[in-house]
C-alpha cells in the first residue's frame, strides 16, 4: 500500500510541474540575409537564453522570418508572421524598419519587442510595442554630456543621415542637449546613406575646426566616413558616434586597427565588466556553450528573452501579456 501511495504522489508531482511550465511562441523578424551580423548575433543570444529557460520553468519556441532589406519588406513579413498567431514578435535592428513592424503589431494586437531600435517613435503612443534597450532621447543626452564634460568639447559639427529615422532623432537629441549645456553646433550637415564620397564634407569640416564631429549614423556609413577622414587628415579631430557604430565586425576592426591613430568614441548596450558576478557568469556560460564571446547584440538578445520570461512569470489571469511586460523590472 505504501508503494502505491508513493507512485501516486510522484505522478501527481510530475503532472503539477508540467502544468506550471510556461510557454510562448515567438516570431523573429530580422534581415537575416543582409550584411550586418547583428540579426544573427541577437538570435544567438535569444537561443542561448531559451536553452537556459528550458531547464527551468519556461519553453520559448522561436520561428525565424527573413524581413528583407527595406521597411516595406519588414512590414510585409510582419503581416505574414502575424498570420501564425504568435504570442509575441521580436525583431528589427534599425528604427525605420522597427517602426513599420510596430504599426503591424498595433493593428494585429500582438506584443512586439525590438531588441535594438532606439528611436522613441518606434514605441511612442503604442500599446503593444516595447524595446529592450535605451532610446535615443536618453542616448543623445548622455552623449552630449560626455562630449561636454569628458571630451571638453565646446564646438561640434553634426553629420547625420536624413534617410534614417534613427540618425535624425539621435542628431536632434544630441544637438538640443549639447546646446542646452552651453555648447555650440557650428554646422549641421545632412547626408544620405548612399553617399560614397565625403571629400567635400571633410574639406568643409576642416575649415571650421570643430572640437568634435558627431556622426550618428549606421556602421557602413561611419566606416566610409572614417576611411575617407583618415586619408584627408581628420586624425586630429575627435569623433563621436551612436550605438549604430558597433554592430559590424568590419567597422570594429577598422577602428581598433593599430595602423589608425584616431580618437573615436561610441556607446554600447553591453560591457564585459567582470566586476559584475552575474554578468561574468552569463558571459562565461555563453562562451562555453557557443565558443564565442558575448557582444552587445548577443547580450541584448539574451535580455529580450529574459524580459519575455519574466513577463510570463508575473502575468496574472486577468492580465494581458503587454500589461505584464510593462511591469518587468531589472
Amino acid at each position: 500500500m505504501r508503494q502505491i501511495t508513493l507512485i501516486l504522489l510522484i505522478l501527481t508531482s510530475i503532472a503539477s510541474a508540467e502544468e506550471k511550465k510556461l510557454s510562448a511562441n515567438i516570431s523573429l523578424l530580422f534581415d537575416y540575409s543582409g550584411k550586418t551580423t547583428a540579426p544573427i548575433d541577437i538570435t544567438k543570444g535569444l537561443e542561448f537564453a531559451v536553452s537556459e529557460l528550458k531547464t527551468k520553468d519556461i519553453d520559448l519556441v522561436l520561428s525565424k522570418f527573413d524581413s528583407g532589406k527595406t521597411a516595406l519588406s519588414a512590414g510585409n513579413m510582419a503581416r505574414q508572421a502575424a498570420q501564425g498567431n504568435p504570442d509575441i514578435m521580436v525583431g528589427e535592428v534599425r528604427s525605420s524598419r522597427a517602426f513599420v513592424v510596430a504599426e503591424v503589431a498595433e493593428e494585429k494586437k500582438i506584443p512586439f519587442i525590438t531588441p535594438f531600435a532606439t528611436s522613441p517613435q518606434v514605441t511612442e503612443n503604442k500599446n503593444f510595442s516595447f524595446r529592450a534597450c535605451f532610446d535615443d532621447d536618453f542616448q543623445g543626452s548622455a552623449l552630449a554630456r560626455f562630449a561636454r564634460k569628458d571630451l571638453s568639447a565646446s564646438k561640434a559639427i553634426v553629420v547625420w543621415d536624413a534617410s534614417q529615422l534613427y540618425s535624425k532623432v539621435l542628431a536632434f537629441s544630441f544637438k538640443a542637449s549639447f546646446e542646452k549645456s552651453g555648447g555650440t553646433i557650428i554646422d549641421d550637415i545632412k547626408i544620405n546613406s548612399k553617399i560614397s564620397d565625403f571629400s567635400q564634407i571633410i574639406t568643409a569640416i576642416k575649415k571650421l575646426k570643430p572640437d568634435l564631429i558627431f556622426l550618428p549614423v549606421y556602421e557602413s556609413v561611419a566606416a566610409r566616413f572614417v576611411n575617407k577622414g583618415i586619408e584627408s587628415g581628420l586624425r586630429t579631430y575627435k569623433l563621436l558616434g551612436g550605438d549604430g557604430w558597433g554592430s559590424s565586425k568590419q567597422f570594429q576592426d577598422l577602428i581598433y586597427s593599430k595602423k589608425i591613430d584616431l580618437e573615436a568614441y561610441w556607446p554600447s548596450h553591453y560591457s564585459n565588466d567582470k566586476r559584475d558576478p552575474k554578468l561574468a557568469d552569463i558571459s562565461a556560460k555563453f562562451l562555453k556553450q557557443t565558443g564565442e564571446k558575448m557582444n552587445a547584440s548577443t547580450a541584448i538578445g539574451y535580455d529580450t528573452a529574459m524580459i519575455i520570461a519574466q513577463a510570463l512569470r508575473i502575468k496574472r489571469k486577468d492580465q494581458t501579456l503587454p500589461d505584464a511586460i510593462r511591469q518587468v523590472r531589472n
